[in-house]
């Protein structure tokens, strides 16, 4: 049997190609550990995260894993620094590079983690907030991101009633509701249910705050809840429970726990 002198060398296999992506994308992610040293200056800081958030040609998996940090980095520094009205055209002007090459289920989780981080860092600053919340949602019109406009509709909810705003807080739950319950987003709808159901509560009607529960709890059955969700929708229960004139314990019972477990949290 003959054998050929010069064999076609294999095919790299596809894991070698994930490996050049990551090497690729290694003076991003050396540049962002730099970046996020606290010892250096804050503009320094910020204008370096910029520059990785804007970096033109990369969105590979692991490129976009360090812009993403950067993204949430980027968040904090503004915070600390005091200028919450650069949030706005950060979010809607410096990463709409980053924004448009990427699936819009990816960009909703990095707005919302945005969000979430100014109300961490800044959580005395619901006026600033929703003024952010507002103009997102108007960009997400204006791009047509329904999945985006539909989160940031319900954090601005739950920020309207931190501030008191229950009147309008209930109306933009109720419409958002109405498009939640058509595509089925069990997610949403137990986050936005929860919100309904603090809101019913800080008005005192805690008929329709239970029923509100209810339909969270319902939704939350039917997929994977967090951790911190599901001690918030319990939390909820045993709030209600004791608003009806029940003792802590009983109403820690109800939802399964011992007598020790409901003394030691109320």
């Amino acid at each position: 049997m003959e054998v050929d002198a010069n064999p076609t060398p294999p095919s790299p296999p596809a894991v070698a190609l994930l490996a050049d992506g990551e090497d690729d994308s290694g003076d991003l992610a050396k540049a962002l550990s730099l970046a996020e040293d606290k010892s250096s200056d804050i503009q320094a800081r910020r204008k370096s995260l910029t520059s990785i958030v804007c970096e033109p040609a990369r969105f590979s998996m692991f490129c976009v894993r360090v812009k993403e940090s950067a993204v949430y980095a980027l968040a904090r520094n503004f915070c600390e620094g005091g200028d919450f009205p650069q949030i706005l055209p950060f979010v809607t002007t410096t990463c709409s590079t980053l924004f448009d090459s990427i699936n819009k289920a990816k960009v909703a989780k990095i707005v919302r983690q945005v969000l979430d981080i100014v109300s961490v860092v800044a959580p005395n600053e619901h006026e600033m907030l929703a003024d952010v919340c507002k103009a997102v949602i108007s960009w997400c019109k204006e791009c047509n991101r329904t999945f985006l406009r539909q989160r940031v509709e319900s954090k601005l909810a739950s920020v309207w009633f931190l501030q008191g705003k229950f009147a309008d807080a209930l109306e933009l739950i109720f419409a958002l509701l109405t498009e939640l319950k058509k595509l089925d987003d069990k997610q949403l709808l137990v986050e936005t249910h929860l919100t309904e159901a603090k809101i019913h509560h800080g008005l005192t009607n805690i008929p329709k705050a239970k029923a509100a529960l209810t339909a969270s709890r319902t939704c939350a059955n039917a997929i994977y809840v967090s951790p911190a969700l599901q001690a918030t929708i319990d939390e909820m229960s045993g709030i209600l429970h004791c608003e009806e004139g029940g003792e802590a314990e009983r109403a820690a019972r109800s939802d399964g726990w011992s007598e020790a477990t409901a003394i030691a949290i109320f």
